[in-house]
């Protein structure tokens, strides 16, 4: 199945949360956490501007739609919910 979100839409699939941190403490309650979330851009609607592309790892902010897929989650985003690109 093809998605291609349309205006100013954006398909993210997630990015597994990370549990423990570098130094090997682990982190309680990370799947409760909703602030926001992390993701990779797998497809961009035609009115999104030139600053995200496909490929790109963002943050996201979790008011969207999600689908799932075998084990991936996908979420479809406005350009606005996009925080920040991850380099």
């Amino acid at each position: 199945m093809k998605i291609e979100p349309l205006k100013n839409y954006v398909l993210l699939k997630a990015l597994e949360k990370k549990k423990t941190t570098n130094s090997g403490i682990i982190l309680p309650n990370v799947d409760n956490i909703e602030d926001s979330e992390r993701g990779e851009v797998i497809e961009i609607g035609n009115e999104v501007s030139k600053n995200i592309k496909v490929g790109n790892i963002v943050i996201f902010s979790l008011s969207t739609s999600t689908m799932k897929d075998n084990k991936d989650v996908f979420y479809i985003v406005r350009e606005d919910d996009i925080l920040a690109n991850i380099n």
